[in-house]
């Protein structure tokens, strides 16, 4: 889906400097064509990111991460429960962090205790958008079933 949203930009940067040169000015067109493939490689930069930094179970915990985007740690200890099926409106409680992305969640970890995130938002629970949702739940919560 990102690299759907890579290809439109990279088309629009052409289509607007094109009409921006033609009908307003070719400064203008040259500033804008280059902020917008400046976002285009920070956009390909987090693409390729999200290959390179996965989600991580190991004996401290869970780093839950959007590539280079979002990331939070999670202490084993302060894993409550590993949801595979929920309602959408859980999405939209207080304390929900979603790092999904653009794609609909397919896993939930449920914090025993809240976490400081950004901005210093408590965080209750993630929500992630996973390519092997059993198996992660089976690391993360070996006695709880998928």
């Amino acid at each position: 889906m990102m690299w759907a949203f890579a290809t439109v930009a990279t088309a629009e940067l052409f289509i607007v400097h094109f009409l921006v040169a033609t009908l307003w000015s070719g400064t203008a067109a040259a500033l804008l064509s280059a902020l917008t493939l400046l976002s285009i490689l920070w956009l390909i930069g987090l693409i390729r990111s999200f290959r390179r930094l996965p989600v991580l179970v190991d004996g401290d915990g869970l780093l839950m991460r959007a590539g280079t985007l979002r990331a939070l740690r999670i202490d084993a200890a302060n894993v409550g429960r590993v949801r595979r099926s929920f309602p959408s409106a859980a999405l939209k409680e207080e304390g929900m962090l979603n790092l999904a992305m653009l794609s609909y969640p397919n896993v939930i970890v449920e914090l025993a205790a809240p976490v400081a995130g950004r901005r210093g938002r408590s965080v209750r629970a993630v929500a992630h958008a996973l390519d092997d949702p059993d198996r992660f739940a089976a690391a993360v919560a070996p006695g709880q079933a998928p």
